[in-house]
C-alpha cells in the first residue's frame, strides 16, 4: 500500500514538472519545473533503491541545489538590469 502511494505521488510530481516545462516560456520557471521532476525521481530512489539508489539521490539533491543557485543568480541579474529592489526596507 505504501509503495503504490509513493509511486502515485512521484508520478504526480513528475507530471506537474513535465507540464511546467512544456507550458512555461520563462527560463526560471522551467528550471523550477525541472527541479520538481528531479525531486520526484529522488523520492523513488530513496524509497525503492538500495544504498546505490541513496547515493544517486544524494547526487541529485546536490545538483538541484546548484540549479537553485543558478536560478537565484539569474533572478538577481534580471532585477539589477530592471532596477527592481529585491529586499525593500519598508
Amino acid at each position: 500500500m505504501l509503495g503504490s502511494t509513493i509511486l502515485l505521488t512521484s508520478a504526480f510530481l513528475f507530471c506537474i514538472g513535465l507540464i511546467g516545462v512544456f507550458k512555461q516560456y520563462d527560463i526560471i520557471r522551467m528550471l523550477i519545473s525541472i527541479e520538481v521532476m528531479l525531486l520526484a525521481s529522488v523520492l523513488n530512489f530513496c524509497f525503492f533503491g538500495d544504498s546505490f539508489g541513496e547515493q544517486i539521490a544524494l547526487i541529485v539533491v546536490i545538483l538541484s541545489g546548484v540549479t537553485i543557485s543558478v536560478v537565484y543568480a539569474i533572478y538577481t541579474t534580471q532585477c539589477k538590469e530592471e532596477n527592481i529592489e529585491i529586499l525593500s526596507e519598508d
